[in-house]
């Protein structure tokens, strides 16, 4: 008999929810002319976003190299360039969203700038990333230019020091002497052939010498040429794409509020019938023992 008492009818539910229908229903309206008002006069939220694409200049080798990397650029926005252009541009009153900074192309060096801000404010907020991406840009100009001062001091160092080995590198090969026929004469005496043998040996140290030179000056020659060329491909950090509102709004639309505040409604409305019957419940039985005693 108690486990039977225990057992929840579905029919008792249904009867629960019949009698509490009007608190499922206020509770269901509230929430579903709630979300509609939101809804209607939410503010449209655009996206603001800008791309920015790093310069490339060469390294002592004729390498081509960030100056710096993708991810160092998107801490020193985040952390330098941004908060002082909110305190250099902004006054005290414009509340403007954050802006977010992210790598798009770790290889290409793609940087893009977005935001995401009331249709109101959306064009304070691409005036405002356009700073940035101005400020950025000339940050790693002035970088840029000072590095290939640098590359460029490098390149004349070389031409130079080529230009001090051009006269003993063209100096003609000499020639080794024919001697072994010399030498091997029977009439010739033992000083003679020492003599022999002497010249012998200081022209080959000399056309030894006379090789390595050339190959260092060739091998400077390519240095120069692999900075030359790497200097002519430097390339300097640009906005790719200004500042661009979004056409269409982003973020939660108003069907997507007001399916949720409907759901929701019918949820917490059930959730309160219940709540309410048991509270009567609970009322009927508590007058109830206070009578019989």
């Amino acid at each position: 008999q108690l486990a039977a008492d225990d057992e929840i009818s579905l029919f008792d539910l249904w009867e629960v929810l019949r009698r509490r229908r009007l608190t499922i229903l206020l509770v269901f309206l509230l929430f579903a002319v709630g979300s509609l008002a939101y809804s209607l006069s939410k503010e449209p939220v655009h996206s603001v976003e800008s791309f920015i694409e790093l310069g490339q200049v060469p390294d002592t080798e004729g390498e081509m190299t960030f100056l710096d990397g993708p991810e160092t650029v998107v801490s020193r926005l985040g952390n330098v360039l941004i908060p002082e252009a909110r305190e250099n541009y902004l006054d005290e009153q414009v509340r403007l969203p954050a802006i977010d900074a992210s790598v798009i192309d770790q290889s290409g060096g793609l940087i893009r700038l977005s935001s995401e801000v009331p249709l109101s404010r959306a064009e304070a907020m691409q005036d405002f990333m356009q700073r940035v991406a101005d400020d950025l840009t000339a940050y790693y100009a002035d970088q840029r230019r000072e590095t290939l001062s640098q590359i460029d001091r490098r390149i004349a160092d070389l031409d130079r020091r080529l230009q001090d080995m051009r006269p003993a590198v063209n100096a003609s090969e000499p020639a080794l002497p024919d001697s072994t026929a010399g030498m091997s004469s029977s009439n010739q005496d033992p000083e003679s052939s020492s003599i022999a043998i002497a010249e012998v040996l200081r022209e080959v140290l000399a056309s030894s010498l006379l090789q390595d030179r050339q190959a260092d000056y060739w091998a400077l020659d390519d240095r120069l040429a692999a900075l030359e060329s790497a200097r002519a491909r430097a390339t300097p950090t640009t906005i790719e794409r200004e500042p661009t509102i979004s056409e269409g709004s982003v973020g939660t639309g108003a069907s997507l509020i007001i399916a949720l505040g409907i759901v929701l409604g019918l949820m917490l409305g059930v959730f309160a019938a219940f709540i309410r019957e048991f509270l009567v419940n609970a009322r009927a039985y508590r007058e109830q023992s206070e009578s019989d005693q």
